[in-house]
Order: structure tokens, then C-alpha cells, then sequence
């Protein structure tokens, strides 16, 4: 099973970041980016923790996944604080790395 099947709140946070940061484009389609996440996913130092941020990730109402993954970095990290260890690093991997 694919990485991005076993965390959906993680591939959904990923998609929101993707498509915030142009990522999704007509060139590159859900599925691409969904396949670079779960390479991405497998090499994590902190894969440990990827069930308790998926989760975490998962249970956000819409707003606040949207704030987490494209708002303003005050708010962001209002969200986050409640979450797991490295879901903000996760997060920022996720847009640097794969986005």
C-alpha cells in the first residue's frame, strides 16, 4: 500500500500545499505529485511519528488545514503547536522537497 493511501491526511495536507504553491499544474497531475510524496514519506528520519501526524493532520476542519498548509506563518504555527512532534518540519519538507 502506497505511503499516501496509509496517511490521507498526510497526501491531503501535501495536495493543499502542492496546489497553494503551484505545484498541481498541467505538467505535473495529483498522481505524480502523490507517487513523489510517497517516495518522499519512506525516507523520513521521524517515519515513527507519521501515524500520530496524520492523525493530528486528518481531524483538522478545512480552515484549519488550509491555515496550516498555505496560511500566514503566525497562524501556522498556532495550529501546529497543537499537533505532534515534526509536523511542522514534516510540513516544510513536504513543501520543499515534494510541493
Amino acid at each position: 500500500m502506497s505511503a499516501s493511501k496509509r496517511y490521507p491526511g498526510i497526501a491531503k495536507a501535501a495536495l493543499e500545499i502542492s496546489y497553494d504553491n503551484g505545484g498541481i499544474n498541467r505538467d505535473r497531475t495529483e498522481g505524480k505529485m502523490l507517487r513523489e510524496l510517497d517516495r518522499f514519506l519512506e525516507g523520513v528520519p521521524y517515519a515513527d511519528l507519521l501515524p500520530d501526524i496524520d492523525r493530528f493532520l486528518g481531524k483538522l476542519n478545512e480552515e484549519d488545514l488550509n491555515t496550516i498548509c498555505a496560511g500566514e506563518h503566525t497562524d501556522q504555527q498556532a495550529i501546529v503547536a497543537l499537533g505532534p512532534p515534526f509536523t511542522d518540519t514534516l510540513l516544510t519538507d513536504i513543501f520543499e522537497q515534494v510541493g
